[in-house]
């Protein structure tokens, strides 16, 4: 799963991936709210992925962006298991990988 993280993005677009998903974050509900809304839970996730490859590429300030991506993933399970998408079995293995990299 990180493995294959850390080639998605080229180095160039990973600031503007980071901003566009910050700003998707902030706008978002912050409690469920059983609308199409809660599906976009897996902003938390992208946002995360492409901390976690700017991390891994050497970009920027490494020491805020593993404190971000921890609040990013960690904001995402929180979502999956309150329910905000459904839990399928995939979903359930990305949490699951996701909580053992936090």
């Amino acid at each position: 799963f990180a493995f294959n993280l850390m080639s998605t993005y080229p180095r160039s677009a990973l600031p503007a991936s980071a901003i566009i998903f910050e700003q998707a974050t902030r706008d978002m509900q912050h409690s469920k709210c059983d609308c199409s809304l809660d599906f976009y839970a897996t902003f938390w996730k992208s946002l995360g992925a492409t901390y976690y490859q700017m991390i891994g590429k050497g970009i920027g300030d490494v020491a805020a962006h593993k404190h971000r991506l921890h609040y990013a993933w960690g904001e995402y399970c929180r979502r999956v298991e309150e329910g905000y998408i459904q839990r399928t079995p995939e979903v359930r293995k990305d949490v699951e990988g996701l909580r053992r990299l936090l």
